[in-house]
């Protein structure tokens, strides 16, 4: 996916915008903020909740910065980015929902943007919400903020239990969404498993069981899945305690820890070590990490 550059002049200020270049995708135009909507359920493809806490953390911490970023582009003049939008042909209002650009649309929200101020955005051609999704998956893979394996691992969970990716092999899977063909197989089986659960969960909460259920209720494959991450905080630890130990390292060490892990490791077993802690931090302990 390539992008197309344009000038615009903004109140004295000249502001570069980025255009996607893609053939669903059209040109550039503006309209009232007043007609954007969102819907994360349907159309956000970032899952921080699939990710390990201290992923999580580290997520969010890289949402929060990239949305105070935005907002200082605002506050100074500037224009953001298009929106890609997608208006639902089977809607008889003119909606606009955001397929792509949360973290602009979070920041003009928090901005307090006028429903008539004039946004930047781009029409996708989708036929469905379906379609609309998996476009956004797409190039969040490729652009923006990366997203996590867990996280891509979760829509492709997501898709699956739909039915969206019925069509395709558990190879042609892998290659098109960098999830392993072991990983896609055992999710189609778990998904077969669980389906009887989810149908009865919707008549209990007297809903249709469908794709729009699915994405509401969106199930977490981590919390399906046959393996556990290590890096899950000890149920036998006060839990309260362990999450503030990892918000504070992800706070403070979190970019230089993935920058230096080796190093990091080191520093831990020598904070131990320093600090005299009744905690046998050897080779075997390291390896974990």
């Amino acid at each position: 996916m390539m992008k197309n550059r344009a000038m615009k002049k903004d109140d004295g200020m000249m502001t570069e915008l980025m255009g996607l270049q893609h053939p669903d995708v059209g040109v550039m135009e503006q309209v009232e903020f007043g007609r954007l909507k969102v819907d994360p359920q349907r159309f956000q493809v970032r899952n921080h909740d699939a990710n390990t806490f201290a992923r999580r953390r580290m997520q969010d911490r890289a949402s929060d910065q990239a949305v105070e970023a935005l907002k200082e582009v605002i506050e100074a003049g500037g224009s953001l980015d298009p929106l890609i939008v997608w208006e639902d042909p089977t809607s008889s209002n003119a909606d606009l929902w955001v397929v792509d650009g949360h973290h602009r649309m979070t920041a003009l929200m928090d901005m307090k943007a006028p429903a008539n101020q004039a946004v930047w955005v781009q029409r996708l051609q989708a036929s469905s919400a379906e379609e609309a999704r998996q476009f956004a998956f797409a190039k969040n893979q490729r652009t923006n903020l990366n997203m996590t394996q867990d996280e891509r691992r979760q829509e492709v969970w997501l898709m699956i239990l739909a039915g969206d990716l019925s069509a395709l092999s558990y190879r042609q899977i892998e290659a098109a969404y960098s999830v392993g063909k072991s990983t896609a197989e055992r999710m189609t089986k778990k998904a077969k498993e669980l389906m009887p659960l989810f149908e009865h969960e919707a008549r209990e909460a007297g809903e249709i069981f469908d794709r729009a259920y699915i994405m509401k209720r969106q199930p977490l494959w981590k919390e399906f899945s046959q393996w556990q991450s290590v890096e899950e905080p000890a149920g036998d630890l006060d839990d309260l305690v362990v999450k503030r130990f990892v918000e504070d390292l992800v706070k403070h060490f979190g970019e230089k820890a993935q920058a230096f892990p080796e190093e990091f490791v080191s520093a831990v077993a020598e904070f131990i070590e320093e600090v005299q802690l009744p905690f046998q931090f050897g080779k075997e302990d390291q390896s974990e990490f």
